[in-house]
Protein backbone atom coordinates (compact mmCIF):
# COMPACT_ATOMS: atom_id res chain seq x y z
CA UNK A 1 0.00 0.00 0.00
CA UNK A 2 2.76 2.44 0.96
CA UNK A 3 4.76 1.54 -2.17
CA UNK A 4 1.73 2.29 -4.31
CA UNK A 5 1.27 5.62 -2.56
CA UNK A 6 4.97 6.46 -3.06
CA UNK A 7 4.70 5.65 -6.76
CA UNK A 8 1.56 7.78 -7.02
CA UNK A 9 3.22 10.68 -5.20
CA UNK A 10 6.28 10.49 -7.46
CA UNK A 11 4.03 10.59 -10.49
CA UNK A 12 2.13 13.63 -9.14
CA UNK A 13 5.37 15.50 -8.35
CA UNK A 14 6.83 14.75 -11.76
CA UNK A 15 3.67 15.73 -13.60
CA UNK A 16 3.39 18.97 -11.61
CA UNK A 17 6.99 19.96 -12.31
CA UNK A 18 6.66 19.17 -16.01
CA UNK A 19 3.40 21.12 -16.23
CA UNK A 20 4.82 24.26 -14.63
CA UNK A 21 8.09 24.10 -16.58
CA UNK A 22 6.40 23.61 -19.94
CA UNK A 23 3.52 26.04 -19.38
CA UNK A 24 5.32 28.83 -17.58
CA UNK A 25 8.90 28.55 -18.80
CA UNK A 26 12.05 27.49 -16.99
CA UNK A 27 12.22 30.71 -14.96
CA UNK A 28 9.38 29.47 -12.82
CA UNK A 29 10.89 26.05 -12.24
CA UNK A 30 11.75 26.87 -8.65
CA UNK A 31 8.18 28.00 -7.89
CA UNK A 32 6.81 24.85 -9.53
CA UNK A 33 9.09 22.75 -7.39
CA UNK A 34 7.90 24.53 -4.24
CA UNK A 35 4.25 24.02 -5.19
CA UNK A 36 4.90 20.39 -6.03
CA UNK A 37 6.53 19.83 -2.65
CA UNK A 38 3.55 21.48 -0.93
CA UNK A 39 1.19 19.18 -2.85
CA UNK A 40 3.34 16.17 -2.00
CA UNK A 41 3.39 17.09 1.70
CA UNK A 42 -0.38 17.47 1.81
CA UNK A 43 -0.89 14.20 -0.10
CA UNK A 44 1.54 12.35 2.17
CA UNK A 45 -0.23 13.69 5.24
CA UNK A 46 -3.60 12.66 3.81
CA UNK A 47 -2.27 9.21 2.83
CA UNK A 48 -0.85 8.49 6.27
CA UNK A 49 -4.07 9.64 7.94
CA UNK A 50 -6.05 7.37 5.60
CA UNK A 51 -3.67 4.43 6.26
CA UNK A 52 -4.15 4.89 10.01
CA UNK A 53 -7.92 4.90 9.53
CA UNK A 54 -7.76 1.71 7.45
CA UNK A 55 -5.52 -0.02 9.98
CA UNK A 56 -7.89 0.98 12.77
CA UNK A 57 -10.81 -0.49 10.81
CA UNK A 58 -8.95 -3.72 9.98
CA UNK A 59 -11.27 -6.67 10.26
CA UNK A 60 -10.48 -8.91 13.18
CA UNK A 61 -10.84 -12.64 12.59
CA UNK A 62 -14.21 -13.92 13.66
CA UNK A 63 -14.27 -16.26 16.61
CA UNK A 64 -16.79 -19.06 16.38
CA UNK A 65 -17.97 -20.41 19.65
CA UNK A 66 -19.64 -23.79 20.01
CA UNK A 67 -22.80 -22.22 21.41
CA UNK A 68 -23.38 -19.79 18.54
CA UNK A 69 -26.63 -21.16 17.10
CA UNK A 70 -26.22 -19.31 13.79
CA UNK A 71 -23.09 -21.33 12.93
CA UNK A 72 -24.05 -24.70 14.44
CA UNK A 73 -27.12 -26.73 13.50
CA UNK A 74 -27.19 -29.95 15.47
CA UNK A 75 -29.35 -32.94 14.47
CA UNK A 76 -31.86 -34.52 16.83
CA UNK A 77 -30.22 -37.92 16.20
CA UNK A 78 -26.96 -38.90 14.46
CA UNK A 79 -27.07 -39.15 10.68
CA UNK A 80 -25.00 -41.10 8.16
CA UNK A 81 -21.29 -41.74 8.23
CA UNK A 82 -19.09 -39.53 6.05
CA UNK A 83 -16.47 -41.11 3.81
CA UNK A 84 -12.90 -41.22 4.93
CA UNK A 85 -10.72 -43.04 7.39
CA UNK A 86 -8.02 -40.39 7.87
CA UNK A 87 -8.37 -36.69 8.58
CA UNK A 88 -5.78 -33.95 9.25
CA UNK A 89 -6.69 -31.15 11.67
CA UNK A 90 -6.47 -27.82 9.83
CA UNK A 91 -7.83 -25.46 12.50
CA UNK A 92 -8.71 -25.89 16.17
CA UNK A 93 -11.75 -23.78 17.06
CA UNK A 94 -11.94 -24.47 20.79
CA UNK A 95 -11.39 -27.26 23.30
CA UNK A 96 -14.10 -29.47 21.73
CA UNK A 97 -14.10 -28.61 18.00
CA UNK A 98 -11.58 -28.79 15.16
CA UNK A 99 -11.88 -28.45 11.39
CA UNK A 100 -10.19 -31.35 9.61
CA UNK A 101 -9.60 -32.33 5.99
CA UNK A 102 -9.95 -35.86 4.66
CA UNK A 103 -6.66 -37.52 3.73
CA UNK A 104 -5.75 -40.34 1.38
CA UNK A 105 -3.13 -42.52 3.07
CA UNK A 106 -0.50 -44.42 1.10
CA UNK A 107 1.03 -46.95 3.52
CA UNK A 108 3.90 -47.96 1.20
CA UNK A 109 5.23 -44.38 1.25
CA UNK A 110 3.76 -43.37 4.64
CA UNK A 111 2.24 -40.42 2.79
CA UNK A 112 -0.99 -38.46 3.32
CA UNK A 113 -2.54 -36.46 0.50
CA UNK A 114 -5.39 -33.94 0.85
CA UNK A 115 -8.83 -34.75 -0.46
CA UNK A 116 -11.77 -32.35 -0.88
CA UNK A 117 -13.90 -33.17 2.17
CA UNK A 118 -13.74 -30.87 5.21
CA UNK A 119 -15.51 -31.76 8.46
CA UNK A 120 -15.84 -30.27 11.93
CA UNK A 121 -14.88 -32.91 14.50
CA UNK A 122 -16.53 -32.84 17.91
CA UNK A 123 -15.09 -34.50 21.00
CA UNK A 124 -16.46 -34.50 24.52
CA UNK A 125 -12.85 -34.62 25.76
CA UNK A 126 -11.30 -31.20 26.19
CA UNK A 127 -8.17 -30.17 24.28
CA UNK A 128 -8.02 -33.37 22.25
CA UNK A 129 -7.17 -31.57 19.00
CA UNK A 130 -4.04 -29.78 17.79
CA UNK A 131 -2.86 -28.52 14.39
CA UNK A 132 -1.80 -31.20 11.88
CA UNK A 133 -3.09 -34.03 14.09
CA UNK A 134 -3.94 -37.08 11.96
CA UNK A 135 -7.24 -38.56 13.10
CA UNK A 136 -7.59 -42.23 12.17
CA UNK A 137 -11.10 -43.66 12.35
CA UNK A 138 -10.88 -47.03 14.17
CA UNK A 139 -12.27 -50.19 12.54
CA UNK A 140 -15.91 -50.72 13.42
CA UNK A 141 -16.50 -46.99 13.86
CA UNK A 142 -17.03 -44.04 11.52
CA UNK A 143 -17.20 -40.27 11.45
CA UNK A 144 -20.97 -39.97 11.89
CA UNK A 145 -22.65 -36.70 11.03
CA UNK A 146 -24.32 -35.02 14.00
CA UNK A 147 -24.95 -31.57 12.52
CA UNK A 148 -23.89 -28.83 10.12
CA UNK A 149 -21.46 -25.95 10.58
CA UNK A 150 -21.30 -22.72 8.57
CA UNK A 151 -17.55 -22.28 8.22
CA UNK A 152 -16.05 -18.99 7.03
CA UNK A 153 -12.80 -20.10 5.38
CA UNK A 154 -11.78 -16.48 4.93
CA UNK A 155 -13.41 -13.10 4.47
CA UNK A 156 -14.51 -13.96 0.92
CA UNK A 157 -15.73 -17.55 1.12
CA UNK A 158 -17.73 -19.83 3.34
CA UNK A 159 -18.83 -23.48 3.31
CA UNK A 160 -21.39 -25.56 5.10
CA UNK A 161 -19.57 -28.62 6.38
CA UNK A 162 -20.73 -31.65 8.38
CA UNK A 163 -20.15 -31.80 12.11
CA UNK A 164 -18.99 -35.32 12.89
CA UNK A 165 -18.23 -37.46 15.88
CA UNK A 166 -16.44 -40.81 15.94
CA UNK A 167 -19.04 -43.44 16.80
CA UNK A 168 -20.39 -46.86 15.74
Amino acid sequence: MKQLLSFFLGFVVGATVVYFVVENGKAREERAEELALEYVDSIIEWAFDKAEEIEAEEIEPEVYEADEASYFRMFDKPGDCVDGSYFRVEEVLDEHYAIAREQEYYASANLYLNKDLYVLFYSEEENKFYDDLIIKIPKGKCARQIGLYDWKEDIFSSKTIPIVRIMK
